[in-house]
Protein backbone atom coordinates (compact mmCIF):
# COMPACT_ATOMS: atom_id res chain seq x y z
CA UNK A 1 0.00 0.00 0.00
CA UNK A 2 1.15 3.44 -0.78
CA UNK A 3 0.07 5.57 1.84
CA UNK A 4 0.58 9.29 -0.23
CA UNK A 5 -1.81 7.69 -2.93
CA UNK A 6 -4.27 5.46 -0.63
CA UNK A 7 -7.98 6.99 -0.96
CA UNK A 8 -7.94 6.33 2.73
CA UNK A 9 -5.32 8.64 3.49
CA UNK A 10 -6.35 11.44 1.08
CA UNK A 11 -10.08 11.87 2.35
CA UNK A 12 -8.53 12.23 6.17
CA UNK A 13 -6.69 15.23 4.04
CA UNK A 14 -9.86 16.58 2.74
CA UNK A 15 -12.20 15.86 5.43
CA UNK A 16 -13.32 19.20 7.50
CA UNK A 17 -16.12 17.67 9.02
CA UNK A 18 -15.25 15.27 11.66
CA UNK A 19 -13.90 15.97 14.90
CA UNK A 20 -10.16 14.73 15.35
CA UNK A 21 -11.09 11.64 17.03
CA UNK A 22 -12.51 10.38 14.41
CA UNK A 23 -9.73 11.44 11.69
CA UNK A 24 -6.94 9.96 14.00
CA UNK A 25 -8.93 6.72 14.76
CA UNK A 26 -8.82 6.62 10.61
CA UNK A 27 -5.32 7.82 10.13
CA UNK A 28 -4.20 4.77 13.48
CA UNK A 29 -5.79 2.37 11.61
CA UNK A 30 -4.45 3.25 7.89
CA UNK A 31 -0.87 2.96 9.59
CA UNK A 32 -1.48 -0.05 11.12
CA UNK A 33 -1.75 -2.05 7.25
CA UNK A 34 1.26 -0.33 6.22
CA UNK A 35 3.73 -3.11 4.95
CA UNK A 36 7.73 -2.91 5.85
CA UNK A 37 10.05 -0.98 7.54
CA UNK A 38 13.51 1.12 5.93
CA UNK A 39 14.49 4.03 4.44
CA UNK A 40 11.44 4.11 1.82
CA UNK A 41 8.71 3.98 4.10
CA UNK A 42 10.47 6.51 6.66
CA UNK A 43 10.45 8.73 3.59
CA UNK A 44 6.58 7.81 2.71
CA UNK A 45 6.01 8.55 6.52
CA UNK A 46 7.67 12.22 6.61
CA UNK A 47 6.02 12.95 3.35
CA UNK A 48 2.54 12.00 4.76
CA UNK A 49 3.12 14.01 7.78
CA UNK A 50 4.27 17.23 6.20
CA UNK A 51 0.68 16.53 4.20
CA UNK A 52 -1.45 16.04 7.35
CA UNK A 53 0.03 19.50 8.91
CA UNK A 54 -0.31 21.92 5.57
CA UNK A 55 -3.99 19.70 5.57
CA UNK A 56 -4.67 20.28 9.26
CA UNK A 57 -2.38 22.36 10.99
CA UNK A 58 -4.85 22.68 14.02
CA UNK A 59 -5.85 18.93 14.68
CA UNK A 60 -2.08 17.88 16.78
CA UNK A 61 -3.49 14.61 17.09
CA UNK A 62 -2.47 13.79 13.63
CA UNK A 63 0.63 15.41 13.91
CA UNK A 64 1.37 13.38 17.24
CA UNK A 65 0.55 10.23 15.72
CA UNK A 66 3.09 11.05 13.10
CA UNK A 67 5.48 11.56 15.10
CA UNK A 68 5.55 8.47 17.03
CA UNK A 69 5.48 6.24 14.29
CA UNK A 70 8.11 7.78 12.57
CA UNK A 71 10.59 8.06 15.88
CA UNK A 72 9.99 4.09 15.78
CA UNK A 73 10.48 4.07 12.13
CA UNK A 74 13.93 5.56 12.81
CA UNK A 75 14.80 3.22 15.31
CA UNK A 76 13.91 0.28 13.70
CA UNK A 77 10.37 -0.77 14.11
CA UNK A 78 8.38 -1.07 11.22
CA UNK A 79 5.04 1.12 10.87
CA UNK A 80 2.68 -1.25 11.79
CA UNK A 81 2.62 -2.76 15.06
CA UNK A 82 4.23 1.07 16.01
CA UNK A 83 0.84 2.24 14.72
CA UNK A 84 -0.90 -0.44 16.61
CA UNK A 85 0.91 0.07 19.68
CA UNK A 86 -0.15 3.78 20.14
CA UNK A 87 -3.46 2.80 18.60
CA UNK A 88 -4.37 0.41 21.56
CA UNK A 89 -2.95 3.17 24.10
CA UNK A 90 -5.26 5.50 22.90
CA UNK A 91 -8.18 3.61 22.10
CA UNK A 92 -7.89 2.72 26.13
CA UNK A 93 -7.07 6.13 26.74
CA UNK A 94 -10.18 7.63 24.34
CA UNK A 95 -12.29 5.24 27.32
CA UNK A 96 -11.42 6.49 29.99
CA UNK A 97 -12.38 10.14 29.02
CA UNK A 98 -15.42 8.73 27.48
CA UNK A 99 -16.48 7.10 31.02
CA UNK A 100 -15.42 10.29 32.98
CA UNK A 101 -17.48 12.19 30.45
CA UNK A 102 -20.31 10.01 31.06
CA UNK A 103 -20.30 10.17 34.17
CA UNK A 104 -20.16 14.33 34.10
CA UNK A 105 -23.49 14.39 31.49
CA UNK A 106 -25.32 11.93 34.27
CA UNK A 107 -25.25 14.48 36.62
CA UNK A 108 -25.88 17.22 33.64
CA UNK A 109 -28.37 16.23 31.31
CA UNK A 110 -28.90 18.72 29.39
CA UNK A 111 -25.47 20.04 27.95
CA UNK A 112 -24.86 22.20 25.16
CA UNK A 113 -22.05 22.08 23.16
CA UNK A 114 -20.81 23.18 19.21
CA UNK A 115 -19.58 21.51 16.26
CA UNK A 116 -18.79 18.05 15.98
CA UNK A 117 -16.42 16.19 18.41
CA UNK A 118 -16.01 12.40 18.66
CA UNK A 119 -15.47 12.57 22.53
CA UNK A 120 -18.80 13.69 23.12
CA UNK A 121 -20.73 12.12 20.69
CA UNK A 122 -19.25 8.48 22.36
CA UNK A 123 -19.85 10.22 26.15
CA UNK A 124 -23.76 10.63 25.01
CA UNK A 125 -23.76 7.26 23.50
CA UNK A 126 -22.00 6.08 26.45
CA UNK A 127 -24.65 7.88 28.87
CA UNK A 128 -27.83 6.86 27.42
CA UNK A 129 -26.18 3.22 27.21
CA UNK A 130 -26.31 3.56 31.34
CA UNK A 131 -30.42 4.88 30.57
CA UNK A 132 -29.52 8.53 31.06
CA UNK A 133 -32.24 10.87 29.71
CA UNK A 134 -29.79 13.04 27.89
CA UNK A 135 -30.53 16.51 25.95
CA UNK A 136 -28.27 17.90 23.64
CA UNK A 137 -28.56 21.37 22.08
CA UNK A 138 -25.85 21.67 19.34
CA UNK A 139 -24.09 24.71 17.29
CA UNK A 140 -24.61 24.12 13.87
CA UNK A 141 -20.93 24.88 13.64
CA UNK A 142 -20.74 27.36 10.31
CA UNK A 143 -19.49 27.20 7.67
CA UNK A 144 -19.66 23.58 7.23
CA UNK A 145 -22.85 22.84 9.62
CA UNK A 146 -21.22 19.76 10.97
CA UNK A 147 -23.08 19.94 14.20
CA UNK A 148 -26.33 19.02 12.05
CA UNK A 149 -23.88 15.88 11.53
CA UNK A 150 -23.55 15.27 15.23
CA UNK A 151 -27.30 15.94 16.36
CA UNK A 152 -28.35 13.14 13.47
CA UNK A 153 -25.75 10.72 14.74
CA UNK A 154 -26.94 11.42 18.50
CA UNK A 155 -30.69 10.99 17.57
CA UNK A 156 -29.78 7.11 16.28
CA UNK A 157 -28.82 6.38 20.41
CA UNK A 158 -32.30 8.43 21.78
CA UNK A 159 -30.82 11.36 23.16
CA UNK A 160 -32.86 14.58 22.58
CA UNK A 161 -30.82 16.92 20.04
CA UNK A 162 -31.98 20.67 19.40
CA UNK A 163 -29.08 22.09 16.89
CA UNK A 164 -29.75 26.17 16.99
CA UNK A 165 -27.53 28.64 14.99
CA UNK A 166 -24.52 29.60 16.24
CA UNK A 167 -25.27 33.15 17.01
CA UNK A 168 -28.72 32.09 19.07
CA UNK A 169 -26.41 30.18 21.72
CA UNK A 170 -27.66 32.41 24.56
CA UNK A 171 -31.03 31.28 23.69
CA UNK A 172 -30.50 27.89 25.28
CA UNK A 173 -27.71 28.55 27.49
CA UNK A 174 -30.64 28.65 30.03
CA UNK A 175 -32.10 25.14 29.05
CA UNK A 176 -28.75 23.64 29.89
CA UNK A 177 -27.13 22.27 32.85
CA UNK A 178 -23.66 22.70 31.61
CA UNK A 179 -21.38 23.20 28.58
CA UNK A 180 -19.47 20.01 27.08
CA UNK A 181 -16.69 20.86 24.28
CA UNK A 182 -14.20 18.78 22.45
CA UNK A 183 -10.89 20.42 21.83
CA UNK A 184 -8.64 19.82 18.87
CA UNK A 185 -5.89 20.65 21.10
CA UNK A 186 -4.66 21.80 24.77
CA UNK A 187 -1.81 23.79 26.19
CA UNK A 188 -0.27 25.27 28.95
CA UNK A 189 -3.11 28.36 29.31
CA UNK A 190 -4.86 27.88 25.85
CA UNK A 191 -6.93 25.18 23.82
CA UNK A 192 -7.60 25.16 20.19
CA UNK A 193 -11.46 24.38 18.90
CA UNK A 194 -14.04 25.25 16.91
CA UNK A 195 -15.06 28.99 16.11
CA UNK A 196 -18.02 29.60 18.80
CA UNK A 197 -16.10 27.71 21.62
CA UNK A 198 -14.80 30.74 23.14
CA UNK A 199 -18.18 33.53 23.04
CA UNK A 200 -20.10 30.07 24.70
CA UNK A 201 -17.86 29.53 26.95
CA UNK A 202 -17.59 33.20 28.33
CA UNK A 203 -21.31 33.36 28.38
CA UNK A 204 -22.25 30.44 30.28
CA UNK A 205 -19.51 31.48 33.18
CA UNK A 206 -21.40 35.00 32.99
CA UNK A 207 -24.57 33.21 33.53
CA UNK A 208 -22.78 30.93 36.16
CA UNK A 209 -23.42 27.46 33.94
CA UNK A 210 -20.63 25.21 34.32
CA UNK A 211 -18.13 24.29 31.88
CA UNK A 212 -16.27 20.88 31.00
CA UNK A 213 -13.71 20.15 28.17
CA UNK A 214 -12.90 16.09 27.27
CA UNK A 215 -9.53 15.76 25.16
CA UNK A 216 -7.09 12.61 25.58
CA UNK A 217 -3.06 12.77 25.61
CA UNK A 218 -2.54 13.00 21.81
CA UNK A 219 -4.55 16.80 21.75
CA UNK A 220 -1.72 17.46 24.87
CA UNK A 221 1.00 19.72 23.47
CA UNK A 222 3.66 21.99 25.08
CA UNK A 223 3.16 25.71 24.53
CA UNK A 224 6.46 25.51 22.09
CA UNK A 225 4.01 22.59 19.64
CA UNK A 226 1.20 24.51 20.00
CA UNK A 227 -0.35 25.85 16.80
CA UNK A 228 1.23 29.13 16.22
CA UNK A 229 -1.13 30.11 13.18
CA UNK A 230 -4.70 29.50 12.49
CA UNK A 231 -5.57 28.48 8.54
CA UNK A 232 -8.05 30.15 6.97
CA UNK A 233 -10.22 28.72 4.35
CA UNK A 234 -12.91 29.42 1.15
CA UNK A 235 -14.36 32.95 1.18
CA UNK A 236 -17.39 30.71 -0.67
CA UNK A 237 -18.03 28.89 2.04
CA UNK A 238 -18.97 31.52 4.21
CA UNK A 239 -20.96 33.44 1.46
CA UNK A 240 -23.28 30.69 0.51
CA UNK A 241 -23.16 31.11 -3.07
CA UNK A 242 -23.65 35.11 -3.29
CA UNK A 243 -21.65 37.48 -4.50
CA UNK A 244 -18.66 39.52 -3.01
CA UNK A 245 -17.49 42.61 -3.89
CA UNK A 246 -13.67 42.36 -4.52
CA UNK A 247 -13.65 45.13 -2.04
CA UNK A 248 -14.93 43.08 1.30
CA UNK A 249 -12.33 40.90 2.77
CA UNK A 250 -13.72 37.66 3.83
CA UNK A 251 -11.86 35.39 6.81
CA UNK A 252 -13.26 32.30 7.41
CA UNK A 253 -11.49 30.15 10.16
CA UNK A 254 -12.35 26.85 11.53
CA UNK A 255 -11.00 27.58 14.57
CA UNK A 256 -9.88 30.00 17.70
CA UNK A 257 -7.98 30.13 20.88
CA UNK A 258 -10.16 29.42 24.08
CA UNK A 259 -8.48 30.33 27.98
CA UNK A 260 -8.33 27.40 29.73
CA UNK A 261 -9.64 29.59 32.51
CA UNK A 262 -12.45 29.57 31.09
CA UNK A 263 -13.19 25.76 31.56
CA UNK A 264 -14.56 24.62 34.87
CA UNK A 265 -13.75 20.50 34.72
CA UNK A 266 -11.34 19.15 32.53
CA UNK A 267 -12.24 15.56 31.49
CA UNK A 268 -9.03 13.70 30.74
CA UNK A 269 -7.02 10.42 31.59
CA UNK A 270 -3.72 9.88 33.05
CA UNK A 271 -1.83 7.37 31.16
CA UNK A 272 -0.97 7.39 27.13
CA UNK A 273 2.43 9.03 27.05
Amino acid sequence: MNLLTNSGFTSILTDYTHGASVLTRRLLSLLSELPGAGEALLMELTAAAGLLREAHPELVSLASVMREVIASAKAGMPAAPAAHQLAERWEANQREVVSLAADYIATHPGIITVSYSGLVRDAVVAARARGCPVRVFVGEGRPRCEGLLLAAELVLCGASCTVYVDAAFADFLAQADAVLVGADAVGPEMMLNKVGTRILLQEARRCGLPTAVAYDFLKLVSAEEFPQTLSTHPADEVAGGRRIPQAVRVVNRYFELVPLNLVDTHLCAAGGK
